[in-house]
């Protein structure tokens, strides 16, 4: 399933290259993206769509609004460019799926900041060459954790790739192939073994696995006295953020008042991840072909557990509007929790503090079995939703319905 995937990802690729598309890179750490036109978003005349990217939230409290950021394109990441507007480009993502209209169709495309991006076109050779793609002669290495190259003190995300030059690698280092498009040239670099994740072919049994080792590595890495904070739309971490507890200030934001959830880090574009975008992320650097971007059309294209199968390690847990890994080893429940719940971070917990009075896996798949309701629960404790509808979803079904969606995206193209 896992080469069919990657091969109809090639025929797209080739279709849509041979009609003349136009391909981009990002050419920053992390790019923030919008689903409508940042212009649209202005409350006067005079807010430049720079500005009102710069301004995306880390939460909104009244979810009254849709989610502004879309999608954290990383840097090395390539993208087709649809159309520009005024210093702005909408990009199509081939990796990923979102549903932004009940009803619309599945969507792939977000508005970016063109200065965030470099054609491809303008470019040379050496620097193409290195900058990862779905060619499979090209030796990949995805970061699992931050690295900051303190030479030029630039930070890069986990989920950033790079070409490897294996010949270079030492004992403890991959040698990392950095473009630097500013200047059509390229450096090595030396990062250690335990921040990167080399690309090798893998079964899907195997990819699902990696994907739990990989989730338990980043918590594990993650300083006792920092967090992975929640952020709305967000796909990437560059830092953690301190463990205290975030603001929620009433402000005006889009001609409404708004609670802005804060932190005391300052940083643009924010780290972090909300429920669907860390299970993506992680999902598709153990190799998984996983491009559900929310939580409802994962819930859509992905299979439910029948009554006389197992769930498996990292399999997903849906509830509408949150989506969690479930550890079946140890009875816990992973996943990106918003702040109003007492959190605003990615955390582990057992099950009884996630489901009111569920405190094994047994119990979980009992209640699927009898399509029983579930009742969530805030940090302290508290009741603050029941759930009259779940679902239990099998992880690695992700490939079989990418074959099928990749093949509708290969006819469109």
């Amino acid at each position: 399933m896992k080469m069919l995937f990657q091969t109809m990802l090639s025929l797209t690729f080739l279709v849509t290259t041979s009609l003349c598309a136009e391909w981009a890179v990002i050419t920053v750490p992390v790019a923030d993206m919008t689903f409508r036109e940042p212009s649209e978003l202005a409350v006067a005349a005079s807010t430049s769509a720079e500005e009102l990217v710069a301004a995306l939230p880390l939460s909104i409290e009244h979810q009254t609004y849709h989610c502004p950021r879309g999608y954290q394109g990383l840097y090395n990441e390539q993208v087709e460019i649809v159309t520009r507007k005024d210093g702005q480009v909408l990009c199509r993502i081939p990796t990923l799926y979102y549903d932004q209209d009940p009803g619309g169709g599945l969507e792939q495309c977000y508005w970016v900041l063109e200065k965030n991006l470099t054609p491809l076109s303008q470019l040379a050779g050496i620097v193409i060459d290195a900058i990862p793609s779905s060619d499979a002669a090209k030796k990949t290495v995805t970061l699992t954790l931050p690295y900051t190259d303190t030479e030029v003190g630039q930070t890069y995300s986990l989920g950033t790739k790079f070409i490897r030059q294996e010949a270079e690698d030492t004992d403890i280092t991959y040698c990392l192939v950095v473009p630097n498009f500013k200047t059509n040239s390229v450096r090595m670099i030396h990062v250690p073994k335990g921040h990167c994740l080399p690309q090798l072919a893998r079964t899907l049994p195997e990819s699902q696995q990696l994907f739990m080792l990989l989730i338990k590595n980043l918590l594990t890495s993650c300083p006792p006295d920092k967090v992975i904070p929640f952020s709305w739309g967000g796909n990437s971490l560059c830092h953690w953020y301190a463990n205290k507890p975030a603001q929620c200030v009433d402000v005006s934001y889009l001609d409404q008042t708004a609670g802005i959830w804060t932190r005391d880090e300052i940083e643009q574009p924010h780290s972090g991840y909300d429920a669907s975008s860390f299970i993506l992320r992680m999902a598709q650097i153990a190799g998984l072909p996983y491009p559900f971007k929310t939580t409802l059309i994962a819930s859509q294209h992905l299979t439910a557990l029948q009554p006389d199968e197992l769930l498996k390690n990292g399999d997903l847990l849906w509830v509408p509007g949150g989506l969690f890994v479930i550890n079946t080893e140890e009875n816990t429940l992973i996943g990106a929790r918003g702040y109003a719940l007492g959190y605003g971070k990615v955390v582990e917990q057992p099950l009884d503090k996630v489901l009111y009075k569920v405190h094994s896996i047994e119990e979980l798949v009992a209640l699927h079995r009898q399509n029983a309701s579930l009742q969530l629960l805030k940090a302290n404790g508290e009741i603050y939703r029941k759930v009259d509808s779940f679902r239990l979803l099998k992880l690695a079904s992700c490939a079989e319905k990418n074959s099928v969606i990749f093949k509708q995206d290969q006819a469109v193209a």
